[in-house]
């Protein structure tokens, strides 16, 4: 199952359109909408490999706002930081049970396409470039 973590912008939407564009299935939850829960919020720290830093939106307001300081915080008091402002963490966020994709970029979200379908795009791919030769 996958879990699309979102909110209103411009790559969220993005990232959306090209699930529905692929036939992908996912949950969709608004983390504006919806707070994300503690859990959820465990969960999204143990499927990234880089820690709270690339979750962290660094350039927002409430980051700027609230003087985090990463090396410093508690990870308890970090989460319940991300608990109380959903605009301290990165989006969107794709999530299934063993991968993990933060912001948008197409070519990284492209580990969500079933293994049939990458094999055909990258069929394609290659067609392409024996055509240019």
């Amino acid at each position: 199952m996958i879990i699309l973590y979102h909110t209103n912008t411009r790559s969220c939407k993005k990232a959306k359109k090209w699930l529905e564009m692929h036939n992908i299935s996912y949950v969709d939850r608004n983390i504006h909408v919806k707070h994300l829960s503690v859990e959820e919020i465990i969960s999204i720290l143990r499927t990234n490999d880089t820690g709270t830093e690339g979750l962290i939106s660094t350039r927002s307001a409430v980051f700027q706002k609230l003087k985090i300081d990463l090396n410093t915080i508690p990870l308890k008091e970090l989460i319940g930081l991300i608990h109380e402002h959903s605009d301290l963490i990165r989006t969107p966020i794709i999530l299934d049970h063993k991968r993990i994709n933060v912001g948008f970029k197409e070519d990284d979200i492209r580990c969500f396409l079933p293994r049939n379908l990458r094999m055909i795009e990258f069929e394609k791919q290659i067609k392409n470039l024996l055509q240019l030769n």
